[in-house]
């Protein structure tokens, strides 16, 4: 036994040792770097969960806020509701037009009638009075 070498096997034994403890290094940074990605996760979700319900509070803020004017416009238009004309109350005022328009032509016909029988009457009267005239200037 005295030919072992020692060197070599010290070289042997130190090489493994380096083996050993590279493979224990890998593993505690993959196990570490685990839980950091676990608490990343977990970060994450947490804040996203915070500016979700931040965005959340937003919204309801809003919309709360929408009530109010929506319940002031629905009542300034219950209070304007009385002066908005609609479709169905336009067929009315249509017919009303139209049966002041038909009295309103009815009116200038007989307007028209009793002018024109003026016009001839007081033609007649001046043709009267211009025969009376001349009448009297030939008697």
């Amino acid at each position: 036994m005295a030919d072992i070498d020692w060197v070599s096997i010290a070289a042997i034994i130190a090489s493994a040792c380096a083996v050993i403890a590279a493979v224990v290094c890998v593993a505690m940074y993959r196990r570490v770097r685990s839980f950091d990605v676990v608490r990343r996760i977990n970060e994450g979700d947490a804040e996203i969960k915070r500016h979700a319900e931040q965005s959340l509070d937003e919204i309801h803020a809003r919309i709360d806020g929408m009530g109010d004017a929506l319940k002031r416009i629905e009542s300034h238009q219950a209070a304007e509701e009385k002066y908005v004309l609609r479709p169905r109350d336009l067929g009315a005022i249509q017919d009303k037009i139209n049966h002041v328009a038909e009295d309103l032509a009815a009116t200038r016909a007989q307007t028209t009638t009793q002018t024109q029988m003026l016009a001839e009457q007081l033609r007649l009267l001046q043709k009267l009075v211009h025969n009376e005239l001349s009448v009297r200037r030939n008697s």
